[in-house]
């Protein structure tokens, strides 16, 4: 004979515990991935001057070109056929340390007179050096 079972009581509403977990679970996920904005002093930012920015002239250049014969260094148009020469010569531009210096060079430059150039540079404290080249066709 078969028997059936007892009939179960119905419950009286939807069983939350699951939602609620992974509700709990998804709000430390969130509270522990923010990245809250923490300053550890109170300092007053400078403020953004777009027009004033815009209004300036831009810095004028200095132009340095390497050629493959000597006298390899040219400031300006004018060559040194020594490095100290080209070291005076640059020490007496006016605001150098706030000018872009541009260099050109030859693709047939030796490496030497690149690599002494560059120490020169580096050895006065001049970090604002930009290659010129030719855009890509």
């Amino acid at each position: 004979m078969i028997r059936s079972q007892p009939p179960q009581p119905m419950m009286e509403g939807l069983d939350l515990t699951p939602l609620i977990d992974i509700i709990f679970i998804m709000l430390v996920f969130l509270m522990l991935s923010a990245n809250p904005v923490t300053t550890l002093l109170s300092m007053e930012l400078p403020e953004d001057h777009q027009s004033q920015a815009a209004d300036m002239p831009p810095p004028n250049p200095v132009h340095l070109a390497l050629s493959p014969d000597a006298p390899h260094w040219h400031l300006d148009k004018t060559p040194y056929t020594s490095l100290d020469a080209l070291r005076q010569a640059l020490l007496n531009e006016p605001n150098l340390s706030q000018r872009p210096i541009l260099v050109a060079g030859d693709k047939t430059v030796p490496l030497e007179p690149v690599l002494q150039l560059f120490s020169l540079l580096q050895a006065e404290g001049l970090t604002q050096v930009q290659f010129v080249m030719e855009p890509a066709q």
